[in-house]
């Protein structure tokens, strides 16, 4: 890895280049679903009925700033989420928090659901399926990927073009070796 990170400090991509192997491979920065959603997050001992009062102004208000001022206690976000980019976190404590949101229509609210500590509302805001994350999302990672593979093809180059030299009386002893 120290190698190839090494090695991509020598090449050099423009953003134009960038941008066409962004449209040739357009299908692999499509998401099947992508949502955003209102999230409300409480601890749990706020209590079930406390996590459905909210789920329902949730159906009614989506003013964050109204909301907060209502539930001081409770933690109201935005949040996108796809099937590109789940948002489950490192250890995935929030994969359910996807599977949920993913099956929401917009407009929609879900019932109060516990993750550890916390319960958890959330509120479609906005629902798209088949959509590209914008180049400029991932114009970076799209960069590294391209660099890197510069830098593969490099050293595999390398590797073929590279003379071994050996001495068959010593392959031949370290083979009968290995044998015995």
């Amino acid at each position: 890895m120290q190698l190839i990170e090494s090695l991509k400090r020598n090449y050099d991509v423009s953003e134009k280049e960038l941008e066409q192997v962004y449209q040739e491979n357009i299908e692999k920065y499509t998401s099947d679903v992508w949502v955003q959603v209102l999230a409300a997050e409480m601890q749990a001992e706020m209590g079930v009925d406390q996590a459905q009062e909210v789920a329902e102004e949730l159906g009614e208000e989506t003013d964050r700033a109204d909301l907060v001022r209502k539930y001081p206690d409770v933690n109201f976000y935005e949040l996108e989420m796809s099937s590109l980019n789940t948002q489950e976190g490192k250890s995935g404590v929030y994969a359910q928090r996807w599977l949920i949101a993913s099956s929401l229509e917009e407009g929609q609210v879900c019932e109060p659901f516990q993750i550890g500590e916390r319960f958890m509302v959330m509120r479609c805001l906005g629902r798209d399926e088949d959509k590209s994350e914008p180049f400029e999302t991932v114009k970076n990672v799209l960069e590294s990927d391209v660099l890197t593979s510069m830098a593969k093809s490099e050293i595999a180059q390398a590797v073929q073009a590279a003379e071994v030299e050996y001495q068959e009386k010593i392959l031949q002893q370290a083979a009968l070796e290995v044998l015995k």
